[in-house]
């Protein structure tokens, strides 16, 4: 069925899947399925061509839904008033044939597995589940068609931050390991990250050998459709995101080490401002035969004050340096926190300005 919703003097349309056996009387879960680049348009049409939309032609049967596949117009992305648009003809359908608003669902593909975060970050108790088929949250050389969400352009870690603020949302990702399109590096990061954010029900398939057309075989595993409506939205409350920043000294001692390829270093740290704390850890390090690369790994045991919590908990360093260029993560080991800091999960950035260590922590707390 086609319909138009008008956002700001802009018709964008939208064409909703309504199952043959309908019935007014009860209540039916709804899908928001967000199309990828090429799809973009004014027709109505394009957006039903591939993904979920081909996966219900092939198998109807698999799902008992009203699926609804608005379409965004050229050269834009699912942000701003393409995304309020969307969201608009969901709630239009919802209202028109009587959608449960315990089971409202939303996918996407490429360009709209972006928009799949983008909207759930947006609207965290809108959803009882999300499926992203290569998706991501960065944008790359080998597209235009996507952009970063301004939800997370300010996090220290952007796949920390999703992660954190979706754990609570069941989620299924797909991703082809050779995607030349958007990398599958943007889905094992993302996955990574719900793993240590605790993510209760997350599910990963990557399929050996497939492009970025993943989505021809992910929206026909009947297995998907059979998890996606057993899921249902529950009341919850999320956690608490927090901002903490300062200095620390730290005292790095060499210690022996079993191979002449590695460093070992003990590592001794105080940290003032928001986290009054010691730390104690150990680091393994190791440089390459080439200028300006080398890695290291840390683990270190804070103890002390976060914003006036007391407890300790752990973190984790993977810094690698590449021809000069540096990256580092710094996160919180899940399920490490004690005391106040019980169910601690973030991330940590560190700087070195004029000589001084300081560092901006991201964290959530329950």
């Amino acid at each position: 069925m086609d319909r138009t919703v008008t956002i700001k003097e802009h018709t964008y349309p939208y064409t909703v899947y309504v199952p043959r056996n309908y019935d007014a009387s009860r209540t039916w879960p709804v899908i928001l399925a967000l199309h990828g680049s090429g799809e973009r348009g004014s027709d109505g049409v394009r957006q039903m061509q591939i993904g979920a939309a081909q996966g219900i032609r092939a198998n109807p049967e698999r799902v008992p839904a009203i699926v609804v596949f608005p379409q965004a117009p050229a050269e834009t992305r699912w942000l701003g008033e393409p995304a309020d648009a969307a969201m608009r003809a969901l709630e239009e359908a919802i209202v028109e044939f009587h959608g449960d608003r315990d089971r409202i669902y939303v996918t996407g593909l490429s360009m709209g597995g972006y928009g799949t975060y983008h909207l759930a970050l947006a609207y965290p108790d809108r959803f009882a589940a999300l499926v992203v088929v290569c998706g991501g949250l960065f944008p790359h050389p080998t597209t235009t068609a996507v952009q970063q969400s301004p939800l997370v352009t300010d996090a220290n870690d952007p796949y920390g931050f999703v992660a954190r603020s979706l754990r609570h949302l069941p989620i299924w990702i797909f991703h082809g390991d050779a995607d030349t399109t958007i990398p599958v590096e943007e889905s094992r990061r993302m996955v990574e990250a719900l793993r240590a954010a605790g993510a209760p029900d997350m599910h990963y398939t990557e399929y050996a050998g497939v492009g970025h057309n993943a989505w021809d075989r992910a929206y026909r595993e009947p297995e998907l459709w059979t998890w996606l409506f057993a899921q249902k939205r529950k009341p919850v409350r999320l956690p608490s995101m927090f901002h903490a920043a300062g200095s620390f000294e730290v005292k790095l001692n060499r210690q022996e080490t079993t191979t002449d390829a590695l460093g070992r270093m003990s590592i001794d740290k105080q940290f003032s401002g928001d986290l009054v704390a010691t730390s104690k850890g150990e680091m393994l390090m190791a440089g390459t035969a080439v200028e300006g690369s080398a890695g290291y790994v840390a683990i270190e045991r804070v103890s002390g004050t976060l914003n006036g919590r007391s407890g300790t908990f752990l973190l984790q360093h993977n810094g690698l340096m590449d021809r000069g260029r540096g990256t580092l993560v710094v996160t919180v080991i899940p399920d490490s926190g004690t005391g106040d800091l019980a169910g601690l999960t973030g991330t940590m950035k560190i700087d070195i300005t004029g000589g001084k260590h300081l560092y901006t922590f991201d964290y959530v707390l329950p």
